[in-house]
């Protein structure tokens, strides 16, 4: 099923125990699902297997404004299929699939990617096996994928910052980012059978039936006073506490209208700056050290926020 004039593909295979295998790519099994009529045919497939592989890229106020889901990685054994929310919009078509019990889904680090979609899409993910917490219940010290796949299957996977860093939300995808994306899920059905079988070795089957069972009470929830949350904000008096959740508002509407992350509006540490010494005038805003051509030019918002509020 090819939804894209954009493919690129994936090598699979199981390395050899003790062997190290180099994570790499080939030109013809990385399908990307950017279509309505490759979206419905994805779900045709999913219909008639029994486990996949699956993971979730999402911009979370790094590169814009909120939280939003960008690519949906599913790996059926044969085919890496990369859902594109950005392009799609609605993907309710795989409500089925993301909730039901017949499928299961092998992933890492689960628990991102299920307040991910229950935030943006309302799914509440059905019947999971997370490698992250069975190499947990084994006694692994190192949980990333990463270091997972090295332990267990001997395999590289190489990443660096910069691509833990790219921006999913932009399109055109890069072919290193599908790539990138489509290495969270090629090996995870190999290191599934690989968990399940030293959990059965060691006894520990029905202790992560229970870790994954309690997979079922994550979603998302809204943090409470999030303007707390900022570093220093619980060492300032409660005037300088009441005058932060103004300013904290005003950069939240700042940076929603403008479709930034609040970091670029102003930075955490001039928020509670500001906050507990109030600047006196447009000068002093200026002054401020961190003050962005963002804020400087909606001063007259942030001074809004500080109006009526006690001085102590």
């Amino acid at each position: 099923m090819v939804t894209s004039d954009r493919k690129i593909g994936l090598a699979y295979g199981r390395p050899e125990r003790g062997a190290r295998t180099e994570h790499k790519m080939e030109d013809d099994r990385i399908i990307l699902v950017d279509s309505r009529e490759g979206l419905d045919g994805l779900v045709r497939r999913l219909a008639m297997v029994d486990e996949v592989a699956m993971d979730c890229e999402g911009e979370s106020n790094l590169h814009r404004y909120g939280i939003h889901l960008c690519l949906v990685q599913i790996f059926d054994g044969e085919r890496c299929y990369l859902v594109d929310p950005v392009v799609l919009g609605d993907i309710s078509a795989l409500r089925e699939f993301v909730e039901g019990e017949r499928v299961c889904k092998v992933m890492c680090s689960a628990d991102f990617d299920m307040r991910l979609l229950h935030h943006t899409c309302g799914f509440r993910l059905g019947n999971v096996f997370d490698v992250q917490i069975a190499a947990k219940l084994l006694g692994s010290e190192h949980l990333s994928l990463q270091a997972i796949l090295e332990e267990y299957l001997g395999v590289s996977l190489p990443k660096s910052a910069s691509d833990r860093r790219s921006d999913w939300s932009k399109r055109p995808l890069s072919e290193r980012q599908m790539e990138y994306a489509a290495g969270d899920v090629l090996h995870l059905l190999p290191l599934r059978r690989v968990l399940s079988q030293q959990l059965a070795e060691r006894g520990l089957i029905e202790e992560a039936h229970k870790a994954h069972r309690a997979l079922k009470n994550i979603s998302f929830q809204p943090k409470s006073d999030p303007h707390l949350r900022l570093p220093g904000a619980n060492r300032l008096p409660p005037a300088a506490r009441t005058r932060l959740k103004r300013l904290y508002h005003v950069r939240e509407r700042i940076a929603e209208n403008l479709d930034l992350p609040p970091f670029m509006i102003l930075a955490n540490e001039v928020l509670v700056a500001a906050a507990k010494n109030p600047p006196p005038g447009k000068a002093a805003w200026h002054a401020l050290k961190g003050m962005t051509r963002f804020a400087r030019s909606r001063i007259a918002e942030l001074e809004a926020a500080l109006a009526d509020t006690p001085a102590k």
